[in-house]
């Protein structure tokens, strides 16, 4: 083993016990090996708004995310004060994004403040592996409770 591969190793296990967010975030900034070992290491992400992440970038960065936070409105949104039909707010790209099989060990997912269609949940629901659990929604609108029952099969 080289001494390259021993760092990596050290690094990653040191990391594992950072269990703040903000302090992986700090460490991730230090250099590229380090950002590399955070990246690896991390399983849980939030994504505080839909338009300043790529799903891809953060596939990409993050492989081994086993848990997914998504927000799309910021808070004041309750209020009526953004504009109708917010960008931000739309969790399509994201659900093509689960789809497509780049969070190969996701085991739940938190959407707060998204628009989530039928559709959406639709596709997601037919493309997440096996390890998934959890599928929360707070404060998501545009789908429908109405539940979708085949009709039984007469023999």
């Amino acid at each position: 083993m080289g001494d390259e591969t021993v760092l990596d190793n050290v690094l990653e296990t040191v990391l594992q016990f950072l269990n703040s967010a903000r302090d992986r975030c700090t460490a991730s900034l230090v250099c590229r090996s380090w950002h590399r070992a955070e990246s690896a290491t991390r399983t849980s992400v939030t994504v505080r708004n839909l338009l300043a992440a790529s799903q891809a970038r953060v596939a990409r960065r993050f492989p081994n995310a086993r848990h997914i936070l998504l927000k799309g409105c910021p808070r004041f949104a309750d209020f009526n004060l953004l504009p109708s039909g917010w960008a931000a707010a739309a969790f399509r790209p994201w659900a093509a994004a689960f789809a497509s099989a780049v969070f190969p060990v996701l085991g739940s997912l938190f959407l707060m403040h998204i628009t989530v269609t039928d559709d959406d949940l639709d596709l997601v629901s037919r493309s997440l592996p096996a390890s998934f659990r959890d599928l929360s929604l707070l404060l998501c609108d545009s789908f429908s409770s109405a539940a979708q029952v085949p009709p039984p099969l007469l023999l």
